[in-house]
Parts: structure tokens; sequence; C-alpha cells
């Protein structure tokens, strides 16, 4: 199956403790930092500030290995991308024990605001 690459956006500029919460994608040949929520189990979990796409629907994108998957908040569904299924029943849970903090991310995202770490699955 093809790997489906998101948009790769220009690098986002914050405050210095913003950047120690960001995660360094290197994919296709783009670098791009941006905001990491979470990490559990070799998943990491993330927002952008500035995205445009996905039609304006709150969502965070998790990444395991080479698999990327943005997730819509609402439905708690794939939108764009894969993860393996294991991964994605991982994300599935720790997103519905916290998708009031996601909400809540998202509207921060939207405001050019530091965004909150939300705790890992245990």
């Amino acid at each position: 199956m093809p790997q489906v690459l998101l948009p790769i956006l220009p690098p986002i500029r914050g405050s210095l403790d913003e950047c120690r919460t960001v995660v360094d994608v290197r994919r296709a040949g783009h670098d791009q930092r941006m905001p990491r929520i979470s990490a559990f189990y070799g998943i990491v979990i993330w927002m952008y500030h500035d995205e445009a796409h996905h039609l304006g629907r709150a969502h965070f994108h998790a990444r395991y290995g080479d698999d990327e998957a943005s997730i819509e908040i609402e439905a708690l569904a794939i939108i764009a991308g894969r993860l393996p299924p294991r991964a994605l029943r991982l994300v599935s849970e720790w997103a519905r024990a916290h998708q009031l903090e996601l909400r809540e991310n998202w509207e921060r995202a939207r405001r050019h605001q530091p965004l909150e770490p939300i705790d890992p699955l245990r």
C-alpha cells in the first residue's frame, strides 16, 4: 500500500518552552517541527498551529514508525493517512480519554498559543 504523505507546512516559531515539546519529522526530503502533545508505546501525537487543510475539521496527528494519520477529534476517525491496527486502537483509546483536552489544544493552536501536554496512555 503506498504511503500517504501529509502536507508539509513552514516551521513553527515559538517560545523556548514550546520548542522543547516539538517533534522533528524528516519526510520526503522536508524538515518540519510541530508541537508534540503526547507520546506512548512508540506513538507520537502532535498538532500543527497553522494547518489549513482537512476542511477546518478539528484533528490531531499520530505517528507510529513510518505510518502517520490525521485523526478527527469529534468522530475519532482517520481523515488522512493510516496507522497499523494495534497503534490505531491505542490512539483511539487515548483520544477517547482525552477528547476534551484535545479540543482545548485545538482551540489554542488556532489562536497560535502554546499547546498543553496531554498525559500518555498508561
